[in-house]
């Protein structure tokens, strides 16, 4: 009915349904302190951090969503001794194994991956400045439109950012100091 709505999420785009894509990139600061303010409403040890804490979440994050969410999810998590964010922000820079925030936001998107997009990743990684598409065609060892192809769905996927004209492009870089 009409009445009902719904969000669906996916980390595979599908082409055969009638959906709006909702980018989740960075946030501004209000919208992530919105985010927190609302994610405090079930969480007392986020409740009580100061906003110059909630402030250097942001930062340590990028304004990612998915991160903050995770990294308030560490906070008075059962069995940890985690009460601040600083120390949330520390397992954010060293996980454990069991308990990787990549693991939580990208599960495994990898699987999905086709051979074309796995080359133009490749190429990316020598890139610390927007690639020029061509260049990255040549490093990937792919047809211009393939490379395109590629690059435009990764994009969707916020997995990369591209210029408004869709001719250069750059990994999103991590928060940890490294690809």
């Amino acid at each position: 009915p009409h009445s009902c709505k719904a969000i669906v999420t996916s980390r595979q785009r599908r082409n055969d349904i009638g959906a709006y894509i909702i980018r989740l990139d960075k946030l501004r600061l209000d919208e992530a302190m919105e985010l927190m303010d609302e994610l405090a409403e079930r969480n007392p040890t986020l409740e009580r951090a100061p906003g110059k804490e909630r402030e250097r979440l942001y930062e340590m994050t990028g304004g990612n969503p998915l991160l903050i969410k995770w990294v308030c999810g560490q906070l008075g998590r059962e069995g940890s001794n985690i009460r601040t964010i600083e120390k949330a922000c520390a397992v954010l820079r060293s996980p454990m194994p069991d308990n990787d925030p990549l693991e939580f936001i990208f599960g495994k998107l990898v699987d999905t991956f086709g051979e074309a997009e796995i080359a133009v990743l490749s190429a990316l990684t020598y890139f610390s400045e927007p690639a020029e598409l061509e260049w990255i065609a040549v490093l990937a060892q792919l047809p211009r439109d393939a490379a395109l192809t590629a690059l435009e769905d990764l994009t969707d996927r916020a997995l990369l950012n591209a210029d408004e004209t869709q001719q250069r492009f750059l990994r999103h870089q991590s928060s940890r100091g490294h690809p």
